[in-house]
């Protein structure tokens, strides 16, 4: 059912997050400009609610080991109190309003799915500063001497997208994740309350 995504996250902001409320502005910012994208995955994201601030990460990202949205994401493992967690998929611009689903689930158990689920990176493709594009090329070529040297001559990386080794196995691990947040699937940690009962 859609609704009215930046209403929605802003009610939880103002009960939730007590200090760097700004924040929000980055994050209304991102989700305005996945309006257009035409990929379903590039308009999904992963927004997080904290007492000292919030982060809106592209899903794929978070699944993505070593990424920043990974390291963002799996850093408060161990302090999650007051955490609020959900999943947003922006769909359209209605008017004023942004539309689509965000569906909250728990970030403690989010936290220990994603560290085991994740992939790492290995491929990675741009844009540089002066609008110059690269396709994908493994990170280790990325990283080299040599391509810093052509990323400074280009003015810098604009852009980035980051690939796993399979993408259709990253796909299968996101769709499972989204099947135990709409509480279709039963979560191995779940699963182990019932047995411990």
């Amino acid at each position: 059912m859609k609704t009215d995504i930046l209403h929605t996250l802003q009610a939880v902001l103002l009960e939730n997050t007590t200090s760097y409320q700004s924040d929000f502005e980055f994050d209304v910012t991102t989700l305005l400009e996945a309006v257009n994208k035409p990929k379903k995955e590039d308009r999904t994201y992963y927004w997080l609610s904290r007492p000292c601030g919030t982060w809106c990460l592209k899903e794929k990202e978070v699944f993505l080991k070593g990424s920043g949205a990974y390291n963002i994401w799996t850093h408060y493992d161990a302090e999650h109190e007051s955490f609020r967690a959900f999943r947003v998929v922006v769909e359209e611009k209605d008017s004023n309003r942004l539309m689509g689903e965000v569906i909250p689930f728990d970030y403690g158990e989010s936290v220990q799915r994603i560290q085991k689920a994740a992939l790492p990176y290995v491929y990675i493709s741009g844009e540089f500063g002066d609008g110059t594009t690269f396709s994908k090329m493994l990170y280790t070529e990325y990283a080299s001497d040599e391509f810093l040297r052509v990323r400074v001559q280009h003015g810098g990386l604009k852009r980035c997208e980051l690939y796993p080794e399979s993408e259709d196995e990253l796909k299968l691990r996101i769709a499972q994740e989204h099947r135990i947040q709409t509480g279709k699937k039963k979560s191995t940690i779940e699963k182990r309350k019932c047995v411990s009962r």
